[in-house]
């Protein structure tokens, strides 16, 4: 089937003026339609290509850039090779203290508080407030 497929010849031709006319109306090409959004401001430069004569923004190409933590040209702070040590600050613990195993900051916290709460059912002191 494939040598079948093959067998015949397809002989070029040298110009549209040899295709034969069919007496429909010829293609066109497609009619240009405007796309959705909104459109840009401006072309889009190349990298190589120079600004404007009367711009005052600069380029950053051709900048080397240093390192924050060593100064050293070619890398950045994020992946110094010699990192700096930084101290690891332990985040506060938040929400609700345990009530099992609490810790002496917890102790410390609730005995404060007893202490600031009122005297409960004292004779003097519930007579007073009820006059």
């Amino acid at each position: 089937m494939m040598l079948k497929g093959y067998a015949g010849v397809i002989h070029p031709m040298l110009g549209p003026q040899l295709w034969p006319r069919s007496g429909l109306n010829p293609i066109e090409p497609p009619e240009e339609t405007n796309m959705p959004g909104r459109p840009k401001k401006k072309r889009r430069r190349d990298a190589d290509e120079p600004p404007p004569a009367n711009t005052t923004k600069t380029r950053r190409y051709g900048q080397v850039h240093k390192c924050g933590n060593c100064g050293v040209a070619g890398h950045i702070a994020r992946k110094c090779p010699t990192t700096v040590t930084q101290v690891t600050v332990q985040p506060k613990k938040r929400g609700r203290p345990p009530s099992i195993n609490p810790t002496e900051e917890t102790k410390k916290r609730k005995e404060r508080l007893r202490k600031q709460r009122p005297r409960e059912n004292t004779a003097g002191g519930m007579a007073d407030a009820n006059i």
